[in-house]
């Protein structure tokens, strides 16, 4: 091993075991707080950020990526056992090829019914996106360009390593700006990015046995009695009995 390939080796082996950790937190986030972490609600407009960028990118990032780890070279045949961060490079982007195309096409089509999270995996997104873009660059600049007989695919290979890196950026840039858009208020940011109604109650399904938070919308829908002793019906409360007499009279006709 290569001393300048050990400091390559050792990052890429902790950002492999960064993203299912990072999973495994968020799984067990949505268990225990589901109201404050958990996804799977209903979409009520496709006009939103979240559905537009996994559009966005399941069309243009992940054909990109892909076309990328295609001019690759086969690192069992032309890359040499003495360049071990070049054999890194190469097998990291050919293995997350396949699974960008097969893990965001389901991610789309669950988007079309229902929301996959919360601003919190964000977060962890955001974390594992760009530790995988400095994998990108540090890998090509150090090792990809000593390679010898890959030239007339080195040139194209850069420029498709950066154009996807801008389109990892450009996701990124959006969510900043509308984080900052709701003044990083995460029910404002959670109805405005991902095209949720904030005032719907979450329903209850399997794992949500062991919440450790109290349900948001058992105090949302009651009544309570001002400084006049006047009661004061809750508008969130007014606005869900509207949508069901409005749901009623359309079925009538």
């Amino acid at each position: 091993m290569s001393v300048s390939a050990t400091p390559y080796l050792t990052y890429g082996a902790i950002r492999s075991q960064s993203v299912p950790i990072g999973i495994a937190i968020w799984g067990l986030m949505c268990i225990f707080f589901p109201y404050s972490w958990r996804g799977a609600l209903t979409r009520f407009t496709f006009k939103c950020p979240s559905f537009i960028l996994a559009v966005f990118f399941l069309c243009i990032g992940v054909p990109i990526h892909f076309g990328t780890a295609q001019l690759l070279p086969d690192v069992t045949v032309n890359v040499t056992l003495n360049n071990l961060g070049m054999a890194k490079f190469v097998s990291t982007i050919q293995t997350n090829a396949m699974l960008f195309v097969g893990t965001h096409l389901i991610m789309v089509l669950l988007r079309f019914k229902w929301t996959l999270t919360k601003w919190q995996a964000l977060i962890f997104c955001e974390i594992a996106k760009n530790m995988y873009i400095v994998l990108l660059l540090w890998g090509y600049y150090t090792f990809y360009p000593e390679e010898d007989g890959f030239g007339p695919n080195a040139a194209v290979v850069e420029v498709l390593v950066w154009f996807f890196v801008a389109v990892l950026l450009t996701i990124t840039f959006v969510r900043l700006f509308y984080a900052v858009r709701c003044q990083f208020d995460g029910n404002k940011f959670n109805h405005l990015y991902f095209g949720t109604d904030s005032n719907c109650p979450m329903q209850r399904f399997y794992l949500m046995c062991k919440v450790c938070e109290k349900s948001p919308n058992t105090m949302a829908f009651q009544e309570h009695v001002d400084d006049n002793d006047t009661v004061v019906k809750n508008p969130v409360r007014e606005s869900n009995i509207d949508r069901l007499q409005n749901l009623q009279e359309d079925n009538n006709k």
